[in-house]
């Protein structure tokens, strides 16, 4: 009895229903869309050619004239035009890549390698020195002027005695009653000599001597060094082209010597 009844109350749901399907009618379509007066509906290619709006005249006004132009007639566009109007979505252009600035190439620096380098000199004072520089300079590409003191082999410490050997005799018997030792007597000539105090290895030493021999009254004694001068000296470098003649600008410039140097050493 319950499968039957199932059944039977199945068949009137299914009856219910499909009246209700047929009974509904097709007034549950959507609501037409109202167009604004004068506005043509834009239409596919596929539905065919629009239909022209009937656009109602304005009325006119009492005071107007009786003969008016009439007003422009509304132009229907055509199906390729309203497309052609339609608003199209453009894909977006890519923006040019921004060009990466190249790094500055440093200058270059100037080749040495086909210059030549000479030291000129010595020069004893600072005019001679400026002598030369102005005969250089038009010369040269580059120079400069430094100040050396040369390197003595030694140092000794003499007395010039005026008169014969004799009186020269008389003194190294005081030198030698003062205390002091190691002195010899050398002839300068027939008009005076010369004793010999000491040799030494440093200027320090001899100055010493030197002192010593003064503070025990023997004033003329004197420190002098072996094989060069202990006055400053004053030579200058230059930098000049393969074809700048060395010893020619050493005879103008009054110098003495032109040493070949490292161009490194001119700045």
């Amino acid at each position: 009895m319950l499968i039957r009844a199932l059944l039977i109350l199945l068949i009137v749901l299914n009856l219910g229903v499909a009246i209700w399907w047929v009974a509904r009618g097709d007034d549950a379509g959507e609501a037409p869309i109202v167009q604004p007066e004068g506005v043509t509906r834009l239409r596919l290619v596929s539905e065919g050619a629009p239909v022209a709006v009937a656009k109602t005249p304005a009325p006119v006004p009492a005071t107007a004239p009786a003969a008016t132009t009439p007003p422009p007639a509304t132009e229907t566009p055509s199906p390729q035009t309203a497309a052609a109007a339609a608003p199209q979505t453009q894909a977006p252009v890519p923006a040019p890549a921004t060009p990466t600035p190249a790094e500055p190439t440093p200058p270059a620096t100037p080749a040495l390698v086909a210059a030549r380098c000479f030291a000129f000199g010595p020069f004893e004072n600072a005019e001679q020195a400026k002598e030369a520089r102005a005969q250089l300079q038009s010369q040269v590409m580059r120079l400069r002027e430094r100040a050396s003191t040369p390197t003595a082999r030694g140092w000794r410490v003499t007395m010039a005695v005026p008169g014969n050997r004799d009186a020269a005799q008389a003194v190294a018997t005081r030198i030698a009653a003062a205390g002091f030792d190691d002195f010899f007597i050398t002839a300068n000539g027939d008009a005076s000599s010369v004793i010999a105090l000491g040799r030494y290895g440093s200027e320090r030493a001899a100055r010493n001597r030197e002192s010593a021999l003064h503070a025990a009254g023997f004033a003329d004694a004197r420190a002098e060094p072996l094989g060069g001068s202990a006055e400053g000296q004053i030579w200058i470098d230059v930098l000049a082209p393969t074809a700048f003649e060395a010893n020619a600008a050493r005879r103008v410039a009054g110098a003495a010597r032109a040493d070949a140097i490292d161009c490194a050493k001119v700045p």
